[in-house]
C-alpha cells in the first residue's frame, strides 16, 4: 500500500482519456464538415 501511495504522490499530470476522446471527436467532426462544405462549393 505504501508503494502505491508513493507512486500516486509522484504524479504531476493526470490524463482523462474520456475528455481527450471527446475533444478529438469534435476536432475530427469539424474538420470533416469543413472539407465536405469546401468540396460541395467546388473548392479544393
Amino acid at each position: 500500500m505504501q508503494e502505491q501511495s508513493s507512486k500516486e504522490a509522484g504524479k504531476i499530470i493526470q490524463i482523462d482519456e474520456g475528455q481527450i476522446r471527446d475533444h478529438l471527436r469534435e476536432i475530427v467532426r469539424g474538420s470533416v464538415e469543413e472539407t465536405l462544405k469546401r468540396h460541395a462549393r467546388g473548392g479544393s
